[in-house]
């Protein structure tokens, strides 16, 4: 019922099929191996998959299997070859860990509605991840620093439930060009860079973010920033927006906002 550590490091295996009776996989157990093609029995019972479990190996599609509850630390770190990862919408999935997918070939992902935290790392320099599906329904609330750094993401719509976006989450997304934040968003701090040198275009700051820092640097194609009149902000520094060379900021003429060091021509204030 369950593949001890490192049992298959190092070795040539290629192909594995596990028993629908196998309930655990250990840490490193298929690090540095040839392996290429993995299957689950129909109804695997499989509960828990260890840490790097599949670092560096060949493998190009897997399906998770829905007892799964966290995708630990590194599991496909280095999948270079990994470009589809199935998660059915039956899934008990609440973690998705540090470097889980970290410079794999990851294409696209569809993440299940029970889904809560994002840690450090996580679908870091993941240069092919251009699609990032979250439900309406999603619980997800966390995404830690580094999430989506270097990634190929075009877009990305934030989950209502979402009370937490770490720092250079989505640093040098170079492809980014949109976000959607809802109105309900719950999150009162953007951090450092979490969208520098990305290619975002506009930006509607949420009500409830009441701190900003450094987390719109070198957006060259910024060109609007509009904060509306029940935002909690009350400060803006010019370095949150430094390297930003065209934008433009609109805020409510009924809000007392202060701007430190800016050199910005053009701020509109509408009422």
């Amino acid at each position: 019922k369950i593949i001890e550590k490192s049992a298959f490091i190092f070795s040539g295996l290629r192909e594995f099929t596990a028993p629908s009776s196998l309930i655990e996989i250990g840490d490193f157990v298929f690090n540095y191996t040839n392996l290429g093609d993995i299957n689950f029995e129909p109804g695997s019972k499989l509960k828990k998959i260890g840490r790097n479990c599949f670092y560096k190996c060949q493998i190009e599609k897997f399906d998770l299997p829905s007892e799964i509850v966290e995708i630990s630390d590194g599991t496909f770190s280095n999948c270079k070859k990994l470009k589809s990862f199935i998660i059915t919408k039956n899934s008990k999935l609440k973690i998705i860990g540090k470097e889980a997918f970290g410079e794999s070939s990851i294409e696209k992902i569809s993440i299940p509605s029970c889904l809560t935290t994002i840690k450090k790392g996580a679908f870091d320099t993941c240069l092919n991840l251009s699609e990032f599906k979250i439900p309406q329904n999603s619980q997800l609330s966390s995404i830690g620093d580094n999430a989506f750094m270097c990634c190929g993401l075009t877009s990305f719509c934030f989950p209502s439930n979402l009370t937490k976006i770490g720092q250079h989450s989505f640093y040098k997304c170079r492809s980014l060009q949109k976000v959607f934040m809802p109105p309900d968003l719950k999150i009162d701090e953007i951090d450092k860079f979490t969208f520098a040198f990305s290619s975002l275009k506009c930006f509607s700051l949420p009500a409830s973010v009441s701190r900003m820092y450094k987390c719109f640097t070198f957006c060259e194609d910024l060109i609007l920033f509009e904060i509306g009149d029940d935002s909690k902000i009350t400060e803006i520094d010019a370095i949150c927006f430094h390297g930003s060379k065209n934008i433009t900021i609109m805020i409510s003429a009924k809000l007392n906002i202060k701007f430190n060091n800016t050199n910005y021509d053009l701020i509109y204030f509408w009422n």
